[in-house]
């Protein structure tokens, strides 16, 4: 089994975490509590090339694998988990579902533009507080001629509110269908509802559709026939949770360890007290065991028929492992680590709000089980 990354996925984690750490670390703080980011961020993202991860080359795109991808959100997160669901909604879910389908020719267009940044896209599927459950769908879609005709809402869809497309499902005659649908075009609202505890700078909205109608290319796929296009996405927002998850509790480990050896008690640094050694050993062997089912996962999906096993033990261990080792990072630095001077506090409120997006871990337990007695 191959552990290390090859020259492609190296070169990739290398440049996006050179962008992260020169440019993205240091404004994540008040992204965070603006709850939003700015146009200029998303297309320095779109610049860096990593809207067009998966996607081939012939359409634009790097053509790289789920283990490119896996290290370019780790690398995003562990400076700014919000930015990186950004990235996440357009390459995993939005794309992702794209490719699950046999596209019209117009709608390769729309591939290859969405693969250079033009057009930041979300993918709004489920409809209830956080995505957890995948069959609550309420938008409708009504046949009008050769189009169709949308009405409803989407809620809570993280990355909304920074996204100029999205890819939406609605109930139509036919069954569950899916469609493009630009934030410019006529009758196409976003409203910010909610105040989400983490993922802040994601920029969380509803998408309002009042009689908004579209042309029979807006129609991604076949009418009634989204189900399969909306797993493969799951598929990958569960991958990508899980990466954006170890990033974070990468972050929270680094700053722990720096805190322990810069506190001094007692005329020595809290690092050298035998309490705190324990909780960094077992913070960074529980990180290393998450990446190692990551990276498992990733490589499954592109090399196996069903990876559904190794994707459910990724993700949750991933996000269970964010959660305690953010909360250790906390406890290590005392009473200031509820304070949003240290930024263990707004990865704490991250690894929290991960570990409940599009599946809960009592989910992906029900899930893993199912695919080990299949």
């Amino acid at each position: 089994m191959q552990f290390l990354a090859n020259e492609q996925q190296a070169m990739i984690q290398g440049g996006v975490r050179k962008f992260a750490e020169g440019t993205l670390k240091a404004g994540a703080g008040a992204r965070d509590v603006a709850g939003t980011t700015a146009p200029e961020v998303i297309k320095q993202l779109a610049e860096l090339g990593v809207f067009g991860l998966t996607v081939a080359e012939a359409d634009g795109g790097l053509g790289l694998d789920r283990v490119a991808l896996a290290l370019a959100l780790e690398e995003l997160a562990a400076a700014d988990a919000g930015l990186a669901l950004v990235v996440l909604q357009h390459v995993a879910l939005s794309i992702g579902h794209m490719q699950a389908v046999d596209l019209l020719p117009e709608h390769r267009g729309w591939l290859t533009y969405m693969a250079g940044g033009g057009a930041p896209c979300v993918w709004a599927h489920g409809e209830d507080a956080l995505h957890r459950d995948a069959d609550t769908v309420t938008l409708r879609a009504v046949r009008d001629g050769d189009g169709w005709v949308l009405n409803g809402v989407k809620r809570n869809v993280f990355a909304a509110g920074v996204a100029d497309v999205a890819i939406v499902t609605a109930q139509s005659a036919e069954g569950l269908s899916a469609f493009g649908v630009m934030f410019s075009h006529a009758g196409v609202s976003r409203q910010r509802t909610s105040e989400p505890l983490g993922l802040r700078s994601a920029g969380i909205a509803d998408i309002v559709f009042d009689n908004v109608r579209l042309s029979a290319s807006g129609l991604f796929g076949v009418a009634g026939q989204a189900q399969t296009a909306v797993a493969a996405a799951q598929r990958l927002a569960r991958l990508g949770v899980a990466a954006i998850a170890l990033g974070v509790a990468r972050e929270a480990l680094r700053l722990a360890g720096r805190y322990a050896n810069d506190r001094v008690q007692f005329g020595k640094p809290i690092a050298t007290f035998q309490p705190i050694q324990w909780q960094v050993a077992n913070s960074a062997v529980e990180i290393d065991a998450a990446r190692l089912l990551l990276h498992r996962a990733a490589w499954a999906m592109d090399h196996t028929k069903n990876a559904d096993a190794q994707l459910a033990m990724a993700r949750l261990t991933a996000t269970e492992t964010a959660t305690r080792v953010a909360d250790r990072a906390i406890q290590l630095h005392g009473g200031y680590g509820y304070t949003r001077e240290f930024t263990v506090e707004r990865l704490y409120r991250d690894a929290w709000t991960l570990d409940s997006l599009w599946g809960s871990p009592g989910l992906q337990r029900v899930q893993l089980a199912r695919s080990l007695a299949s």
